[in-house]
């Protein structure tokens, strides 16, 4: 359970439950998960786990916060590998999913519900910011061709501002849109819309599961996924052994390989 502030700072945001101190970590959240990105993604702060853990850093509560990473990543593993026109942006969806399942007490599958359509939503903006980045473009090929490169870093960090700022945008119009639909007791009007929303968030990770175990059944990885199948329901490892069992297959897979190229 969260720890709560006092009562003059809620209402933050037209309804929703965020002090002024956690919306400015958030979008510091959503800042360095966009440079993360930029830079080729070192830390992967694109995928679920690390914003979301940042998140309910910020908010008090790392145990619920951590749990709707968990759903959401098996959630894309399977949906991100369908060749969509429009991939989905996990970060703004897991930074709202885990904000809204925090501060709402949401469970996960609701989570996973209100985060994956969140996602394909928040991606339209950031493609909208991106078409800035032409203008970027053309800059640095004009200090190129001054060979003016001191210029070139500065440039490089200012195209990267609007796609933060469109994250953080499509963060607070959508976290002002659902607080108030939690908050107002707008699904009041609809009685089942929990119970919908928590089997869609159910089915689209099933989905998701499926849609990889169709990926996976194949000849070259079955070995692997029975394996690991096995490991995990045996009982004898625990999580970090069988991460670190992973990776010694992994490599030892690729010392073999270069071997007899």
């Amino acid at each position: 359970m969260r720890y709560t502030h006092s009562k003059s700072f809620n209402r933050f945001l037209w309804g929703g439950k965020l002090t002024p101190m956690e919306y400015a970590m958030i979008s510091f959240v959503i800042l360095i998960s966009t440079i993360d990105m930029w830079s080729g993604a070192p830390f992967c702060f694109q995928q679920t786990l690390l914003p979301c853990f940042l998140v309910s850093l910020a908010l008090g509560d790392l145990n619920d916060g951590i749990i709707v990473a968990g759903y959401l990543t098996v959630a894309f593993m399977g949906i991100m590998q369908i060749g969509a026109a429009v991939p989905p942006d996990m970060i703004s969806s897991s930074i709202l999913a885990s904000t809204l399942a925090i501060e709402f007490n949401l469970p996960p599958e609701i989570a996973v519900a209100i985060g994956i359509p969140c996602s394909i939503v928040a991606s339209y903006p950031v493609m909208a910011a991106q078409n800035f980045d032409t203008r970027i473009v053309r800059a640095v090929e004009r200090r190129i061709k001054n060979r003016d490169l001191k210029a070139l870093s500065l440039l490089n960090a200012i195209g990267l501002l609007p796609w933060a700022f469109a994250r953080i945008f499509i963060f607070t119009i959508l976290y002002i849109a659902l607080s108030m639909v939690f908050s107002q007791g707008l699904l009041e009007i609809f009685p089942y819309s929990l119970v919908y929303l928590s089997t869609a968030g159910r089915v689209l990770t099933t989905l998701s599961i499926a849609i990889l175990m169709n990926i996976l059944w194949d000849k070259r990885s079955i070995v692997f996924y029975l394996m690991g199948f096995l490991v995990a329901i045996s009982g004898i490892f625990n999580y970090l052994q069988i991460c670190i069992f992973a990776i010694l297959i992994i490599a030892a897979i690729r010392i073999a390989n270069e071997g007899g190229g």
